[in-house]
């Protein structure tokens, strides 16, 4: 049995919602680059990339968990809980 679609896309469309606005808060912090890079800099922005690298495996988990819930199937993707 396949869920509604259009709780499916509400879903689908909160999580884009949320990943953006991380993505817009962190990436510039990420691509900064201080005249005088210290290791605190160094560590935020190492920081700030891991965090952009796992909202972007967040949301495609997502992605894939909706898209295999408007077909009617269990996600059975590898890396997807």
């Amino acid at each position: 049995m396949s869920a509604p679609p259009l709780r499916c896309l509400a879903v689908w469309v909160t999580a884009s919602v949320l990943a953006g606005g991380l993505v817009a808060w962190v990436a510039p912090v990420a691509w900064s680059s201080p005249a005088d890079p210290a290791f605190d800099d160094l560590l935020v922005r190492t920081c700030a990339a891991v965090a952009l690298l796992g909202t972007g495996w967040l949301w495609l988990a997502a992605t894939v968990t909706v898209a295999e819930a408007v077909r009617g199937r269990r996600a059975r993707t590898p890396g997807v809980p």
